[in-house]
């Protein structure tokens, strides 16, 4: 999909004015999924200039997502501005009023975006907002922007497009979810047991692990351990482990030249094989096709 000009209205000049670049994909779901997946309504992405201004008056009827590639930009909510910066992800549930604009400090903004609906991401994205938090640092963005570009470039249509975008979104959603709960932010103190488990993990992966070493880090049964960290995390304590191995994988692809069979053995597995496997069960490409792209 090449680049096209951004052109939009200003309000504040009350003319269309060039406000950089831009690609971007408009979706028609079937009205029959409406109530059963997350859909994607619209995606795109923009290198915009200084010119750049959204101004949402009226409630949006769907959620809206940035991941922020470089540059920076200014969200403003309930009177308060908050600076976007490169490297994060940014959460706007629906029907909450806003705008966001290229930050004046900087050349440009050059970020992803994209509207959603259905029930599970407008849950969760309300919960991280009803938390104050609007705008996460993470560590790995390549795996973000990869989401977007994979729902940009595809090729699908009707009822395999949605499914396939939905999949996206629940890639999305996990990796959102590993970073918000590696940092404690949707932990009660009362949770505080799971956070340990969380913390056990990541000073652990590349370890040889098992879902008893998890429960003797916190004192609990595994049948307790599992039934209260998926209560609290949505995910199985194995499965936080896998995907957070994964995770530390991708680092390793994106960074450095490593054989696979040592990133293997770095992330905690004695088997190429298995390594592999898992890899593509969570990403849905091998190693080596994801260091190609």
């Amino acid at each position: 999909m090449e680049q096209q000009p951004l052109k939009l209205f200003h309000p504040h000049f009350g003319s269309f004015m060039e406000m950089g670049l831009t690609r971007d994909k408009h979706f028609i779901n079937p009205k029959m999924l409406y109530d059963v997946i997350d859909r994607v309504n619209y995606v795109g992405w923009h290198d915009s200039n200084r010119n750049y201004y959204i101004d949402h008056k009226e409630q949006n009827e769907t959620n809206l997502i940035f991941v922020t590639v470089s540059g920076g930009g200014i969200l403003e909510l309930d009177n308060v501005r908050y600076s976007i910066q490169s490297n994060t992800v940014t959460v706007i549930p629906c029907r909450v009023k806003t705008c966001y604009y290229t930050d004046p400090m900087q050349e440009h903004w050059e970020f992803y975006w994209m509207h959603t609906s259905g029930n599970n991401i407008t849950n969760i994205l309300s919960h991280l907002y009803h938390n104050h938090i609007y705008t996460l640092e993470i560590n790995h963005i390549r795996s973000y922007t990869a989401i977007f570009e994979d729902i940009l470039t595809s090729a699908l249509d009707g009822i395999p497009m949605t499914l396939f975008n939905s999949r996206k979104i629940a890639d999305f959603l996990h990796l959102l979810l590993e970073e918000s709960i590696s940092r404690g932010f949707i932990l009660s103190d009362n949770n505080a047991f799971v956070k340990t488990v969380v913390q056990y993990i990541e000073q652990h992966y590349a370890e040889q692990m098992d879902l008893s070493d998890m429960a003797a880090a916190v004192y609990m049964s595994r049948e307790n351990l599992i039934r209260t960290f998926r209560k609290h995390t949505g995910y199985t304590p194995y499965a936080y482990l896998k995907r957070y191995r994964m995770m530390r994988a991708c680092e390793l692809l994106d960074c450095t030249a490593l054989p696979i069979k040592d990133i293997a053995a770095r992330v905690g597995y004695s088997s190429v094989s298995n390594f592999i496997a898992e890899f593509r069960t969570v990403k849905h490409i091998t190693p080596t096709q994801y260091r190609k792209k």
